[in-house]
């Protein structure tokens, strides 16, 4: 993609904007149509009224908690067994040192 501008009223942006507003009278903003607007204003019509479907039952069990508890006894396991790693290594250096 090429480079972005910041659109600046630099004076060949405002002569090219005076060359492409040349001739057009200004309009009050109130009687501005958008992009392909119809005449008439449509007017919203309810045919029916459908209820929000029923939640799904529920199978019993609690998945989320299970996975949950999952991953908190992986992390905690992790954590005890860089721990361990630790201080393993850390007695193995001070018995070298020996």
């Amino acid at each position: 993609m090429g480079s972005l501008r910041l659109a600046l009223a630099d004076p060949e942006r405002r002569r090219g904007f005076e060359r492409l507003t040349r001739g057009l009278k200004p309009e009050p903003a109130a009687g501005l149509r958008g992009v392909g607007a119809q005449d008439a204003q449509p007017s919203a019509q309810v045919d029916e009224v459908v209820a929000p479907p029923a939640p799904a039952p529920d199978d019993g069990f609690p998945w989320t908690v299970v996975l949950i508890g999952g991953a908190l006894a992986l992390a905690g396991g992790g954590v005890a067994v860089r721990r361990v790693a630790k201080h393993a290594g850390a007695a193995r250096s001070i018995t070298a040192s020996r």
